[in-house]
């Protein structure tokens, strides 16, 4: 079949049978007019034969009268007989005009009444007048009338047979019971057309649309199962277009499932998913050089079998929280290669309901376990070789500069307290390493209590109260009369690196103002000082170890002091930040404190309003904690 577009063929589809339906209506209508006229003219056919007949009858009996009316006197009756020749003329113009458009039996018609005009009707005066002659008359042709009678009679019959005739040979060429017929097998024969078009149609259907649909289905099949597709259609019609189209995003998915494939096959970390028991059932290249299996031995394991044996339940225990919460989880885990030397990896993982497999990425961290160690080696370096012959040094340069050994002079003086302020500054950068290390590793224990704000307030400010005298600085404290859930210790830690920030920025002479508003369930705490302030794009960056303003180096500071502040806020749950004091980034108000970077609480409550004018510069740090 010649490929019309599939818009074509369901026209055509449509249209044919429609058509046929039509011209069967068309022929049904045309043949039942046909037997309506054939039984209109049947019926007009019989109906002149019976008048015929009865008008012969008429005629007959009309003339019978005539001559059995004859009396032996010669009188005769002849009321009813004329009547009836009357009528007989007229019944004769009837038939005549009823024959108007069949010019053969109007002939023949014409014959009938023309032999009763010139013949009939003559013998009927003629009767007439020799009644009329008198009685002698009348008996001496009275012996010729039966015989005049019966020739005329007879003649009328004949020509009036021959019209009779005629129509009966109309009523035998009509032929209504063989139309009729013919008639009523139509609907059949449509009957028998619309089941040959219906199969017809049926066939080309399958052809032209069930062929192209398979087709596609096949390929849809063959594609889901990573088969070779069929051929493409080569028609114009949409189905091949379709089908086509099918052919090109096939490939471009499987170019693009290829391109992904191979990226996940050469990636360095090992990609695999695993059963909801954790057999592995599939695995990249990189299984081989992360632990010495290759893919097909790695597909016989589980990955208990390759753990370290004190990691086990771990690795039992992650598997069933990754299945059973549904969620992207990160766990680190002790493998055993082949050669039975362990490596550090760490995995994350999802669990898919659809494809019922836990996907992972594992990754060698052995390198950064190994770092990691030898931080930690450091540190405790420090602690121990460190930081107690510097504890021990600082000791006794204390007693020696309180005149333990004797009065010293005046340059010798000096030089002790300058190695007493040296190595302070040394043992504060021991320590705040140390605390930021245990804090960063998360190894540092909490001790959570309830306790008062205001003695953290004011153990914090005893702490810089000195370094606020040497500056002439004034430190304007809130009323803080509630109370913060944390651990006290390292929350002190936390206000007093604050305020030794803002001592360190503020200019001599000037405030650093404390102000404290809670709710009922967060406390916020604020240090604001009028320095030079923190600019936007350094507002995050301050918070890292060791970041300083590229404008504001000191030399004072180990450069951990706001990291671990930020660490400490964290581990209790909270959130830190730093704001200008300008209208932009804060406003104060009785009873209200807003911030750019936070939603302002609902019902604040604020010991003591600030003195600063919102137009100075300056900083304000400021941190939340939970009250439980």
């Amino acid at each position: 079949m010649k490929p019309y577009t599939l818009k074509f063929q369901i026209v055509v589809f449509t249209l044919v049978p429609l058509a046929c339906l039509v011209v069967l209506s068309v022929v049904l209508l045309m043949q039942m007019n046909q037997v309506i006229e054939s039984v209109e003219d049947e019926t007009r056919s019989w109906k002149h034969v019976n008048t015929g007949y009865k008008l012969e009858s008429e005629v007959i009996e009309a003339f019978c009268e005539l001559r059995t009316s004859t009396t032996d006197d010669g009188l005769v009756d002849r009321t009813e007989s004329l009547k009836r020749f009357a009528q007989t003329k007229k019944t004769l113009a009837d038939i005549v005009r009823t024959y108007q458009d069949s010019p053969e039996k109007l002939k023949l018609a014409q014959a009938v009444q023309d032999f009763w005009i010139y013949k009939g009707e003559p013998f009927i005066d003629w009767f007439l007048d020799a009644q009329s002659h008198g009685e002698l008359h009348w008996k001496r042709v009275n012996n010729d009338f039966p015989f005049r009678l019966v020739a005329l009679c007879d003649e009328f019959l004949t020509k009036f047979t021959t019209l009779i005739r005629a129509e009966k040979n109309t009523i035998a060429a009509s032929a209504v019971s063989e139309r009729w017929e013919r008639f009523q097998q139509l609907p059949y024969l449509a009957i028998a057309v619309s089941v040959l078009f219906g199969i017809l149609q049926a066939t080309a259907l399958a052809i032209t649309i069930k062929r192209p649909l398979t087709r596609i289905q096949e390929n849809c099949r063959r594609m889901a199962t990573d088969e070779q597709l069929l051929p493409a259609l080569t028609g114009r019609d949409e189905l091949s277009g379709l089908d086509r189209l099918f052919h090109n995003m096939a490939h471009s998915v499987r170019g693009t499932l290829d391109a992904e494939k191979a990226m996940i096959e050469n990636a360095r970390d090992l990609i695999c998913s695993l059963s909801g028991d954790g057999a592995f059932l599939k695995a990249n290249r990189s299984c081989s050089s992360l632990l010495g299996y290759s893919q097909e031995d790695l597909l016989t394991k589980s990955l208990l079998d390759i753990c370290r044996p004190e990691d086990t339940v771990k690795a039992d225990d992650e598997i069933r929280t990754s299945v059973e919460r549904n969620d992207m989880r990160t766990f680190e885990l002790t493998l055993l290669r082949t050669d039975g030397s362990p490596v550090d990896t760490r995995w994350s993982c999802v669990w898919s309901e659809r494809d019922d497999a836990l996907f992972a990425l594992v990754r060698d961290i052995t390198e950064e376990k190994n770092i990691e160690r030898l931080k930690q080696d450091f540190v405790d370096m420090i602690s121990h070789d460190l930081r107690s012959p510097l504890t021990s040094m600082l000791g006794s340069l204390g007693m020696i500069e309180q005149g333990a050994k004797g009065p010293l002079p005046a340059e010798a003086q000096t030089e002790i307290e300058s190695a007493v302020r040296n190595v302070e500054q040394l043992v504060d950068f021991i320590n705040d390493l140390l605390d930021f290390q245990k804090l960063k590793s998360g190894r540092m224990q909490l001790e959570r209590v309830n306790f008062e704000l205001q003695e953290l307030i004011d153990s914090a400010i005893e702490a810089v109260k000195s370094d606020a005298k040497e500056k002439a600085i004034s430190l304007v404290l809130p009323d803080a009369s509630t109370t913060v859930y944390g651990d006290r210790n390292k929350l002190q830690q936390l206000l007093v690196n604050l305020l030794s920030n803002a001592i360190g920025h503020a200019p001599s002479g000037s405030e650093v103002e404390l102000v404290a508003a809670w709710t009922s369930s967060t406390v916020e705490i604020r240090v604001i000082d009028s320095g030079p302030g923190v600019p936007i794009e350094y507002r995050e960056q301050i918070f890292d170890a060791f970041f300083e303003v590229p404008s504001q180096r000191s030399k004072e500071g180990t450069g951990l002091g706001l990291a671990i502040c930020k660490l400490i806020v964290d581990a209790h749950g909270g959130k830190i930040g730093v704001s200008g004091t300008s209208m932009h980034d804060v406003q104060s108000q009785t009873g209200k404190i807003e911030r750019q970077s936070a939603e302002p609480f609902a019902k604040p409550v604020v010991a003591k309003e600030s003195s600063k004018s919102p137009e100075k510069t300056g900083s304000i740090f400021w941190f939340t904690l939970p009250r439980s």
